[in-house]
C-alpha cells in the first residue's frame, strides 16, 4: 500500500521594512506617552513647516482609540464625538503653527471646563444622594418617635401617671410580658425616643427633606398627623377629616411649628381669622388630647 501525504503551504504576508516604517510613522502620535504628546506634536509640526516638497511631509497620523480605560460616557460615545470633530474641521486650513496653537488651546480649555463641570455635577449629585439618604433615615426615626409620643399620650388617658411610669419601668427593664399584661397592649413604644421635635429640627436643616406622617389607627382628631418642612423649619399638622362632622373642609391643619416659624404661622392664623370674620364664617374648634394647638 502506498501512502502519500499532501502538505498545504500557507504563506503569511510579512510587512517589509518600508511598510513597517510607514505604519510606525503613522502611529507616532497615538503611540507617544501622554506626557510627551506636546513635544512629539511640535516635532511633527516643525517638520511640516520645514517641508519644501510633498515627499518631505510627515505621514498622516492614524488614530485607533482604545476607550476601555475611559469613563462610561466616552466608551459609548467617543466614536460619534470624533466624527463630529472631523465634520467640524473638514474645511479648516492650517497654514502656520499659531493656527494649531489657537485650536489646541481652545480645545484644551473646553476639555478642562468640561472636566470641571462634570466633577461639579458628580459632587453635587453625591451630596444630594447623601442628603436624601440621611433625610430618609431621619424621617423614619421621626415617624417612629411621633407615633411613640402619640401612643404614650393615649395610654395616659387610660392609666394614672404612676401606672404609666410603672409600666414604662417594666418595659425599659426588658420585662415586656409584664408590661404588656399590665397595659393590655403592645408597649414597645414606651422604650422609644419620643423627643420628636429634636429630630424634626435636625431634618429641617437637610435640603429636600420630605414630609412624614404618623397615625395610631383611630379617627379621633389629632390621631393622624404630619410633620412638614418649609422655610428652614417644620410644622406639625393634624388631619381634619370630613368624617369628623365638624363642618370644616378636609385637609391638614397646622397646629405647631419650629421656633423660627412661630411668628409667621401666628400671622397666617390671624389673617385666617380676619378673613373668617369678614365672611361671617365660623370655623369649628378642633380639640385633641394628643397634640395641643399652639397657634390657637
Amino acid at each position: 500500500m502506498n501512502t502519500s501525504t499532501n502538505t498545504e503551504t500557507i504563506t503569511l504576508p510579512v510587512p517589509g521594512p518600508a511598510q513597517a516604517s510607514c505604519e510606525a510613522s503613522q502611529n507616532t502620535v497615538q503611540d507617544t506617552e501622554y506626557l510627551s504628546l506636546t513635544a512629539t506634536v511640535n516635532t511633527l509640526l516643525e517638520a511640516v513647516q520645514a517641508a519644501t516638497d510633498t515627499s518631505e511631509l510627515p505621514s498622516i497620523q492614524m488614530y485607533k482609540p482604545d476607550a476601555t480605560q475611559a469613563g462610561a460616557y466616552l466608551q459609548a460615545h467617543y466614536g460619534s464625538i470624533l466624527r463630529g470633530m472631523d465634520e467640524a474641521l473638514r474645511d479648516v486650513r492650517i497654514s502656520k503653527p499659531e493656527d494649531i496653537e489657537l485650536l489646541v488651546r481652545g480645545f484644551l480649555i473646553k476639555l478642562v471646563n468640561l472636566s470641571i463641570r462634570s466633577k461639579h455635577s458628580a459632587l453635587n449629585q453625591a451630596r444630594i444622594n447623601k442628603d436624601t439618604a440621611q433625610a430618609d433615615a431621619l424621617g423614619e426615626e421621626l415617624s417612629h418617635s411621633v407615633q411613640a409620643c402619640m401612643l404614650t399620650q393615649k395610654m395616659r388617658e387610660k392609666f394614672s401617671p404612676d401606672e404609666v411610669q410603672l409600666i414604662r419601668e417594666h418595659a425599659q427593664a426588658g420585662r415586656m410580658n409584664i408590661a404588656k399584661s399590665m397595659a393590655g397592649q403592645d408597649v414597645q413604644f414606651l422604650i422609644a425616643d419620643t423627643n420628636w421635635k429634636a429630630k424634626a429640627d435636625a431634618m429641617a436643616k437637610i435640603p429636600g427633606s420630605r414630609s412624614i406622617t404618623a397615625s395610631i389607627g383611630t379617627k379621633d382628631t389629632g390621631d393622624s398627623v404630619s410633620v412638614q418642612f418649609r422655610d428652614g423649619g417644620w410644622v406639625l399638622a393634624w388631619w381634619n377629616s370630613a368624617e369628623t362632622g365638624n363642618g370644616d373642609n378636609p385637609g391638614w391643619v397646622v397646629i405647631q411649628c419650629s421656633e423660627n416659624l412661630l411668628d409667621t404661622l401666628q400671622r397666617e392664623r390671624a389673617q385666617q381669622r380676619e378673613i373668617d370674620t369678614l365672611l361671617g364664617r365660623r370655623r369649628p374648634q378642633m380639640q385633641s388630647k394628643v397634640f395641643t394647638d399652639e397657634l390657637a
